[in-house]
């Protein structure tokens, strides 16, 4: 009789054990632990490394558009762009393989937009989308109404 109440015990055990799964800890302060979303938006550049006046790019503001295939497209100022963005839950991104169309526009910074851009590791989206490089803020952008 004994046994059998022991061998009971250990398979109602066993069975709470294996039910039980594992908990999911609650983010704090009752965050939503949601992905990051950038896409659906085009972006129109407000501030490049830390300057807001952008009259140099004489041929509009440049503009950023995130797809749900990884891709990133736009207008640089003056030429069009594309290439591939990796972006995981956190806000951590990487931009690579920006090409672009070769049209020549006096003066404009295209060139070091770019580089901001493929120099991004973290992003940011509240009010404005904020690219940010080593710390610090590099682009911020808002959404192109």
């Amino acid at each position: 009789m004994r046994k059998i109440a022991l061998i009971i015990s250990s398979v109602a055990i066993m069975g709470i054990t294996a039910c039980r799964g594992t908990k999911d800890e609650k983010p704090a302060n009752n965050e939503k632990s949601e992905a990051i979303t950038i896409t659906g938006t085009t972006w129109q550049l407000q501030s490049l490394n830390g300057d807001s006046d952008l009259s140099s790019f004489t041929n509009g503001k440049p503009e950023i558009t995130f797809t749900a295939d990884n891709t990133v497209n736009g207008n640089g100022g003056c030429n069009t762009y594309s290439g591939s963005y990796k972006l995981d839950d956190t806000g951590n991104i990487s931009i690579s393989r920006i090409m672009s169309t070769k049209m020549y526009c006096n003066g404009v910074p295209e060139s070091e937009y770019y580089k901001v851009l493929e120099s991004a590791d973290t992003i940011n989206i509240g009010e404005e989308l904020v690219i940010k490089s080593n710390g610090n803020i590099t682009a911020t952008f808002k959404a192109k109404e």
